[in-house]
């Protein structure tokens, strides 16, 4: 699981998360991209919050959330929320 926290972002509580949610290597986060994490962590019960949605995408580029520009980071999370609701519909 310390493999999980070498990205940028993950801490603790989301590479506890990830790990119990199959996730359970960097290599695997990177392919399976932040809209499928995500959807991974909500399936095995975990919310996922914007926070924890861009620190994911952060964390797959390499770099801090916040230095993703914040209309990309609402696009994404737009993504995010439609490709959620669409599965509940």
């Amino acid at each position: 699981m310390n493999e999980l926290r070498e990205p940028p972002n993950i801490g603790a509580r989301l590479a506890s998360e990830l790990f119990l949610s199959g996730i359970t290597t960097a290599d695997q986060l990177m392919n399976a991209g932040s809209l499928n994490a995500a959807a991974c962590l909500q399936a095995h019960g975990f919310p996922v919050c914007s926070n924890n949605f861009y620190a994911l995408e952060g964390a797959i580029r390499g770099l801090r959330w916040h230095r993703i520009l914040s209309e990309e980071r609402s696009t994404l999370w737009l993504g995010f929320s439609e490709r959620e609701q669409h599965l509940q519909d």
